[in-house]
This record gives structure tokens, C-alpha cells and sequence, in this order.
């Protein structure tokens, strides 16, 4: 990713739930940027750990937003 100004899009405590929002965002040629991915690995849920927050670019927010509000429609 160049110099573009980030946007959080997604936030979670689960590596699991967030890298399943990573492969939406990659069948959709969304680049993205993790942070906190490996730290909450190796920090048990709850202590204090920060969450893993997925941020795109601010010119795809408004398409990523939408790929995982439908997701999360789409469990219900």
C-alpha cells in the first residue's frame, strides 16, 4: 500500500473471524492492512491485548464496509 490515508473497517479479538474478513477483502482485489494480527496470538483474550484491526484505504472504505456488512447479513 502507498501513501494513502488509512481507515479501520473491522476490528475483532478473533484471528479467526478477522482472517475470513481478510480473504473477502482479497477476492474483492481490496488491499488491506492488519495490525495486531500476531501480538493477539501470542496474548490470551482479555488481558489487555489489543484487538486486530483490518484498515484499507480510505477510497475502498465504503466498498470493504459494504462486503462485510453483507457477510454478516448473510449469517443471520
Amino acid at each position: 500500500m502507498n501513501d494513502q490515508e488509512l481507515v479501520e473497517i473491522f476490528r475483532s479479538w478473533s484471528p479467526f473471524e478477522t482472517g475470513f474478513i481478510e480473504s473477502l477483502l482479497e477476492s474483492s482485489n481490496i488491499q488491506y492492512f492488519v495490525q495486531g494480527k500476531y501480538y493477539s496470538s501470542i496474548v490470551p483474550a482479555g488481558s489487555g491485548a489489543v484487538p486486530i484491526r483490518i484498515m484499507v484505504a480510505k477510497k475502498d472504505e465504503e466498498a470493504a464496509k459494504e462486503i462485510i456488512e453483507q457477510y454478516f447479513r448473510d449469517q443471520k
